[in-house]
C-alpha cells in the first residue's frame, strides 16, 4: 500500500520541539514515534545494532503508554548511555507493550547527537483517528512535545 502521508514529521516552533505521527494502525503510532524521536537524536545508520535491550511498559491509557514507552527509550539513551538505532515492538495492546531496543554503548565521537531530548511531555498528548488531508482517509494521529 502506498501511503499518502509521512509517518512522522519533526517540528520546531516557538521554542517547542515536537513530533507529529501518522499511521494506518494504532500500534504503528508507537513504532513511528520511536523512529522519529531516534532520528531527531542520532544518525541511526551509524549505530551498530550489537546490543539488544528488552523493555516492558504500561500505561493507564494509550496516550500514557506512548509517553511512558518513549521515556523508557530516553532512559536507556540518557541514563544508561546507549545509542539506540531501532525499536521492535514484540507485543502490544493499548495499555501494555513489550519491545526490543537495538544499539550499542554511546560514544560521543562516534554518535554525535543531532538533538538532546530529556523526556516526553504529557502536555496535550492525544492519539486519535483523523484525516490528514481534506476528504482524505482516516488515519491514526498523535502529536508529541519534547522537553530538551
Amino acid at each position: 500500500m502506498i501511503k499518502k502521508f509521512e509517518p512522522f514529521d519533526a517540528y520546531k516552533e516557538f521554542g517547542t520541539i515536537g513530533l507529529k505521527v501518522n499511521a494506518d494502525e494504532q500500534q504503528q503510532i508507537f513504532d513511528y514515534a520511536a523512529q522519529g524521536m531516534l532520528k531527531m537524536m542520532f544518525d541511526v545508520a551509524e549505530i551498530r545494532e550489537s546490543e539488544k535491550i528488552k523493555i516492558s511498559v504500561q500505561g493507564a491509557s494509550k496516550e500514557e503508554l506512548l509517553v511512558n514507552f518513549l521515556n523508557e527509550i530516553l532512559q536507556q539513551i540518557n541514563a544508561q548511555e546507549k545509542a539506540i538505532a531501532s525499536v521492535q515492538i514484540l507485543s502490544f495492546d493499548p495499555l501494555h507493550l513489550k519491545a526490543v531496543l537495538s544499539g550499542e554503548n554511546f560514544n560521543r565521537h562516534k554518535h554525535p547527537k543531532k538533538g538532546n531530548i530529556k523526556r516526553v511531555s504529557f502536555q496535550n498528548v492525544e492519539i486519535k483517528k483523523t484525516a490528514v488531508e481534506v476528504n482524505g482517509p482516516l488515519v491514526w494521529h498523535a502529536e508529541l512535545i519534547f522537553i530538551t
